[in-house]
């Protein structure tokens, strides 16, 4: 989380510690994800970070294009961060598209009459 600069931090300062721990600990091991508990409208692609790692490694995003042409990039989403009373979360999503195309959000959310909603939002990087 130390890494998380600039807009980030005033926003990180004023949202519970417990959130931001809770993110940081459940983010430093990567979760699997079973494609069959997934519900979209869209097709889904599950990838390992080492597998799409490979694929644009060397030759660059154009082997993972010549793979994958109908998709927007790679996307990374986070485990959520909750303060223990789970009124507060926050997390992290990223999309990578190539070597100058992408960007990362913050997504900080709270509990309110049982339905999470987005308190704040903020961009950490763009490329």
């Amino acid at each position: 989380m130390t890494q998380f600069g600039g807009k980030a931090q005033p926003l990180l300062k004023d949202f519970p510690k417990e959130a931001k721990d809770d993110f940081d600990l459940r983010n430093k091991a990567h979760a699997k994800i079973e494609s069959d508990q997934l519900k979209t409208s869209f097709e889904i692609v599950l990838l390992g970070a080492d597998a799409a790692g490979k694929l644009v490694e060397g030759g660059g995003w154009k082997s993972f294009r010549d793979k994958y042409p109908k998709t927007p990039g790679i996307t990374l989403i986070a485990r959520p961060g909750f303060d223990a009373e789970h009124k507060h979360a926050l997390l992290y999503v990223g999309n990578s598209c190539d070597m100058l195309c992408g960007g990362g959000t913050l997504i900080f959310l709270r509990k309110e009459n049982g339905e999470w909603k987005v308190a704040n939002k903020v961009t950490i990087w763009v490329s």
